[in-house]
């Protein structure tokens, strides 16, 4: 029997709320609202109302600032729209913009094809905005085979926070649940690693046909003009005996800690073998300077030779 009243009440409460409405206009202030239609049920002991309210978005007398909201009230909470109203659907019919949320929380937005998850209206065609307290925690798109049992089998692209004193924000590339490309918040690309220290890191190996490195850095053609002042062999040996490398290429253990400038050392290297290729060229005159020397030695060898066979008396 006290349902059955409570029904009644509620009934009459509803038929005097529309009458009240109809006819009522929306006031110009922002922030104003006019329910205009509500459905009621019960679960248990709790009244659900479907509720529709003009609401004023912005300051204004006509339909340009007005949007209809549809939210979820229960029992004596959460009649206010864009407030408290739970599971709400909004529709603005001049900006063409649907949104969706649950009390004062916008979750997603649509305007003319572009989906917004908790984030404004930003000309995206998708953009998403979570809540990150802590460096390490993500906010992006979960893509999942389907396959049975597929705890592992996701990949993803993500925007995952670095440093949440400095605001770095980085994009990580997921496959089989595993980080495995991450684009840093200062432009670092890290392959295997989270950390790249260098525009392009790579923790493991490279495979490709062919690279080609552009360097501003000034070939060592240097080498063959005439004023270039090379170390002599001699001068080499020495450092060689007390550094144990060659002069400018670095050691075994500065290569250990800083690693290795392709581009650096494959001109250091070019420059070595001009070098040496000096060295070859003035030990080859050396060669035929011994040699012409050795030919003229020779020759007036042979001539006082001649000479003393000319000499010696014939005892036959």
């Amino acid at each position: 029997m006290k349902q059955f009243i409570k029904f009644i009440l509620l009934s009459l409460l509803f038929i005097l709320v529309q009458r009240i409405s109809y006819g009522q206009t929306l006031g110009a202030v922002k922030g104003n609202y006019l329910q205009i239609n509500a459905f009621t049920g019960n679960a248990g002991g709790n009244t659900f109302y479907n509720k529709q309210w003009l609401v004023r978005n912005a300051a204004g007398p006509d339909w340009l600032t007005a949007s209809l909201h549809d939210g979820i009230a229960i029992d004596g909470s959460f009649h206010v729209p864009m407030s408290t109203s739970k599971t709400w659907w909004e529709r603005n019919p001049y900006l063409g913009i649907q949104s969706w949320g649950s009390g004062a929380e916008t979750y997603m937005t649509l305007k003319e094809g572009h989906l917004s998850l908790n984030t404004p209206t930003n000309g995206w065609v998708l953009s998403s905005k979570a809540t990150v307290t802590n460096a390490g925690e993500y906010n992006g798109i979960k893509l999942l085979t389907g396959y049975p049992n597929d705890t592992n089998k996701w990949a993803a692209v993500v925007a995952t926070a670095e440093d949440l004193h400095s605001n770095s924000t980085g994009l990580a590339l997921y496959s089989s649940a595993l980080e495995r490309i991450r684009i840093a918040g200062n432009g670092n690309v890290g392959i295997g690693t989270t950390t790249p220290k260098a525009k392009l890191a790579v923790e493991g190996n490279i495979l490709a046909k062919e690279i080609k490195v552009k360097t501003d850095i000034s070939v060592p053609d240097y080498v063959f003009e005439p004023d270039y002042k090379i170390r002599s062999l001699s001068e080499i040996e020495n450092y060689v005996k007390e550094h144990k490398h060659l002069p400018e290429v670095p050691s075994a253990k500065e290569i250990g800690e800083e690693g290795l400038d392709l581009a650096e050392m494959n001109l250091l290297l070019l420059k070595k073998v001009e070098e040496l290729t000096l060295h070859l060229i003035e030990e080859r005159k050396g060669r035929e300077e011994l040699a012409r020397y050795c030919n003229q030695r020779i020759m007036v060898l042979e001539e006082k030779l001649g000479n003393l066979s000319a000499d010696k008396p014939n005892y036959k």
